[in-house]
């Protein structure tokens, strides 16, 4: 599990057409809103890292029914917001938590 902190200070920021989709239960995020967030389903971390590997930049896009595991399009809302990641940590044994 890894916790990602972004913050929306994308406007100086050229977006691309594509960017990595990471949804969110129980969570809305909006523009210029900092949050830090837990990221532990494989499809969310592979979202982290591949924009890590770019420019930093995810889709996000909450869910609506947040007990769903899968990442479907009927369960995500219409809209989102571009964020940048600025911090990843990573936690090593969350399980034994």
């Amino acid at each position: 599990m890894s916790e990602i902190i972004m913050n929306q200070e994308t406007s100086a920021t050229q977006v691309p057409n594509v960017l990595p989709l990471l949804a969110l239960r129980d969570v809305v995020v909006y523009p210029h809103m900092q949050i830090a967030l837990f990221v532990g389903r494989e499809k969310s971390i592979k979202a982290v890292d591949v924009a890590r590997n770019s420019d930093n930049l995810v889709f996000v896009v909450a869910q609506q029914d947040s007990l769903t595991e899968e990442i479907d399009h009927d369960n995500l809302y219409q809209y989102g917001t571009v964020a940048k990641i600025v911090q990843v940590v990573n936690h090593e044994n969350d399980e034994n938590c």
